[in-house]
Formats: structure tokens, sequence, C-alpha cells
């Protein structure tokens, strides 16, 4: 939408508006073309060897009952954005990757579950010369971490990162 809006400002101003060099479909017959490369039977090495057979799939839904068992009250803590920004910093992580880990932990207690697997999405946009480029580049990613005993928080955030830059 940024990229509309710019050109559009720049039209109103009588400003030349620069026609895309690789279009979405010049990226859609690239990938296409990526099938049959090396790097695509390692993508797909590494997804076999990463991902389990089955989704993290949540229990039912307990608030739905009209007992309140086994529930806690919901607290709210709020953390400034600029601590969030210089722990990433201090240990070379993306914020991305430590609510990622959060979600993923939440999950591992809330199903028991050693191995969360869920889907996110990425940009699409990894290549330069994609940044003036209109279209819908969107990447489904299946992330799979695995959770255990010896794991310390920074190192599974750290796994966690790991997994998704594997993954886009």
């Amino acid at each position: 939408i940024q990229l509309f809006f710019e050109d559009i400002t720049r039209v109103y101003a009588a400003e030349n508006v620069d026609a895309e060099t690789f279009t979405s479909f010049d990226f859609a017959l690239e990938q296409e073309a990526l099938k049959s490369s090396e790097n695509y039977a390692r993508a797909k090495d590494y997804f076999a060897k990463t991902l389990t057979t089955e989704m993290t799939a949540l229990p039912g839904d307990r608030a739905k009952t009209a007992s309140r068992e086994g529930m806690l009250k919901t607290q709210t803590e709020k953390l400034a954005g600029s601590n969030i920004d210089a722990f990433c910093r201090l240990k070379g992580l993306t914020v991305n990757s430590l609510f990622l880990s959060a979600m993923a932990y939440t999950l591992h207690r809330y199903t028991r579950s050693p191995n969360i697997q869920i889907t996110t999405i990425s940009n699409g946009r990894s290549d330069a010369k994609l940044s003036r480029n209109m279209g819908m580049l969107v990447k489904t990613l299946v992330i799979s971490m695995p959770i255990t005993p010896k794991d310390t928080v920074e190192s599974f955030i750290a796994l966690v990162q790991q997994r998704i830059f594997g993954a886009i």
C-alpha cells in the first residue's frame, strides 16, 4: 500500500513514476524455474527433516463451558518496546523470533505437545529487486519448534529464529 501511495503522490506532483523493472509475473516465472534447482531440493529435504505430519491442535475451548474450574484470571502486563528491542539486540535475536517463541511456548504449555508446529507468513520480499513491486508476494511458512527440558529461554528463542530463517 505504501508503494501505491508514494506513486499516487508522485503523479499528483506531476513527477515521473518508474515502471516496474521486475514484475510479479517475472517473479512467478522465476519461482517456477527454481523447482528444478539444487536449492529447491535442499529446501525440500530441510522441510522433510524438520516438519511433522500434524499441525499443533488446540483442545476444545474451555471458556465456552459454564465452569471456570482450572482457569486463571486474566492479567495484563505492559512492557516498554525499547526494553524488548534492547534485549533482542543484545542477544542477536529478532523481535519476531521473541514473540513467536513466546507463543510457541504458550502452546506447548497448553497442549503438552513436545513439538509445536504452526504456520506463519513472510512478506516474500527478501530480494531487493522486489522492493518496488506492486504484487502480493506473501509466503506461508510452516515452522516446527521442538521443545525439550534442556532448552533455556535464550536457546529456544535462537532455535525458533533459526527455524524461521530456515523456512524463508
